[in-house]
């Protein structure tokens, strides 16, 4: 038996190196493979990906993983949650291991989504990856493929998808983040909700958001929200920097009640931020009465008009080299894959 192999079960494996030059350390974060032409050769893995495993560089650790695309002999797009990986090197790497016809599938969703997000929609279906999910329902949005896997599509007149209400989101939270990657195709005159989430007032709609991201007039970007229930909605909007139609755009907004701030990213780059006035420092131990993507909280007006993919809400504030990292992830530039070796 090789002592250098985790599991002798398993006939190859490569590296997968993490090219953190510009970045400090980050820790706990998922981090998108997407395996394609000679990152993996299709013949040693199984078809739907079940005997795919990742190890971390320890060659001890297994790390969860979710699978949210598998199209044999072309593209598989999978989430990994890292541990810690290192800052300004490159050198940094996991683990990638397959060729076991008899592995059990072991995905784990809830494990690669653990470190504060309270939702995840890939956007494949209206489904959450978080435990316990918070499933949407979809109100005459359609499936397309999208920057990361499939996306929705959304009208701009009617269709959005309803998370539902009293639901368990940013209840006593000093902060959180929201991001979602997304493709306008008309931005009018009035704001466009890609998501929010209500406080805990009888429903009312996003003027009175606990959280939302959206875009406003002049193709900004805007976000805001509250931190008590009955305060006035604080919003920062970009200053001139857009963004285009038919064009994909990862946007970040942090509601920042602790440090009362709101902060906008664009593709990974910071564009702004502005005091909020917020009331407290963080939320009360609320729920939210009604939340949404692609429109008002309770899916009455404000719809968005385009795709929109890979929407989260997190109940912390991502640091920036977070966001950036998470955007090389997206536009894959931040792995390099080594050499596939065999078992024997």
């Amino acid at each position: 038996m090789r002592q250098d192999w985790w599991n002798t079960d398993f006939g190859y494996r490569r590296r997968v190196f993490f090219l953190n030059e510009d970045q400090g350390p980050l820790e706990r974060i998922p981090v998108l493979i997407e395996l394609v032409g000679p990152r993996i050769d299709w013949e040693h893995v199984e078809d739907g990906g079940a005997d795919l495993r990742f190890v971390d560089a320890d060659d001890q650790t297994p790390l969860p993983h979710e699978i949210e695309a598998w199209n044999h002999w072309d593209r598989a797009v999978v989430w990994v949650e890292v541990p810690a990986i290192e800052g300004a090197v490159d050198t940094d790497f996991i683990w990638m291991y397959h060729g076991n016809p008899q592995a059990d599938d072991v995905q784990d969703p809830a494990g690669v989504w653990s470190n504060g997000y309270q939702a995840v929609y890939h956007l494949d279906g209206t489904s959450d990856s978080t435990v316990p999910p918070l499933d949407g329902t979809d109100h005459g949005t359609w499936d397309n493929q999208a920057m990361v896997g499939r996306g929705r599509g959304f009208n701009g007149s009617s269709s959005w998808i309803d998370l539902g209400g009293d639901l368990p989101l940013l209840q006593e939270v000093g902060g959180c983040t929201l991001s979602a990657i997304v493709t306008p195709w008309y931005i009018g005159d009035d704001f466009h909700g890609i998501v929010s989430v209500s406080v805990y007032n009888d429903g009312d709609p996003t003027s009175r958001s606990r959280a939302y991201l959206g875009l406003a007039q002049y193709r900004e970007i805007e976000v805001g929200g509250r931190s008590a229930d009955d305060e006035q909605v604080e919003s920062g909007i970009t200053d001139w920097e857009p963004i285009y139609t038919d064009e994909w755009w990862y946007l970040v907004g942090i509601v920042d009640y602790a440090r009362d701030r709101l902060e906008i990213y664009r593709d990974g780059d910071y564009l702004g931020g502005r005091d909020a006035g917020f009331a407290q420092a963080r939320t009360p131990d609320t729920p939210a009465s009604s939340s949404s993507i692609g429109a008002q909280d309770d899916g009455s007006g404000d719809f968005f008009d385009g795709w929109i993919d890979e929407v989260r809400i997190a109940d912390t504030v991502r640091s920036a080299g977070w966001i950036r990292a998470q955007y090389l992830m997206i536009i894959d530039a931040f792995l390099a894959f080594g050499d596939e070796e065999p078992l024997r």
